[in-house]
């Protein structure tokens, strides 16, 4: 017989297994096909200096930040195929605890685990995290600013206060935006 206090711990257990079906899937085959044209500009643009990069990014259509994490990640776990797209299912993973934590703001814990599963076994979201590109970092820091958003209207409508409280999740907003548009100029839209 399930009691209301186990349902935390419940919660908890089924949301560690979505998060780990999630990394899997993620990093099943990680280094399965070779890198494509947009994959192997990201393996160029990560081999040159800080210095270098950022000349580089100042001159092409996309921004500095998600080039300067996997630069700094590569100095770690070297060049290869799989190392190069480790950030992007990172992020990916992260995708899935925070879809959870959205939807459980939003529409209470059952609803957090059921976007949880969903954003784990979503095909789209699984492709583009096995892809050493941008676009789980920018999805997940979307989902940051947006979850940052939530606390602050949350703050907001408590009369009594917690003005630092307010402070701290606007400063959160606004770092998550700042590096929204240093990932990808189309962060603009979000």
């Amino acid at each position: 017989m399930q009691t209301r206090s186990s349902r935390p711990v419940l919660y908890a257990l089924t949301l560690a297994a979505i998060v780990l079906l999630g990394f899997s899937l993620r990093v099943t085959r990680l280094e399965g096909q070779s890198l494509w044209y947009d994959e192997a500009v990201t393996a160029q643009v990560v081999q040159q200096g800080i210095g270098e990069l950022a000349r580089w990014t100042a001159d092409d259509i996309q921004p500095p930040l998600y080039y300067a994490a996997v630069a700094g990640w590569t100095q770690v776990a070297g060049l290869g195929e799989a190392a190069l797209r480790w950030p992007s299912a990172f992020f990916g993973v992260l995708m899935i605890v925070l879809a959870f934590v959205l939807a459980r703001r939003l529409f209470g814990s059952a609803a957090g685990l059921l976007a949880a599963l969903l954003a784990a076994v979503h095909p789209l979201w699984v492709y583009y995290s096995q892809e050493a590109r941008m676009y789980t970092m920018l999805t997940a820091l979307g989902m940051l600013a947006g979850y940052a958003i939530l606390r602050v209207l949350a703050a907001s409508k408590n009369q009594d206060g917690y003005p630092k409280q307010r402070a701290l999740w606007w400063i959160g907003f606004a770092a998550a935006a700042i590096a929204l548009l240093y990932t990808h100029y189309f962060a603009i839209f979000l």
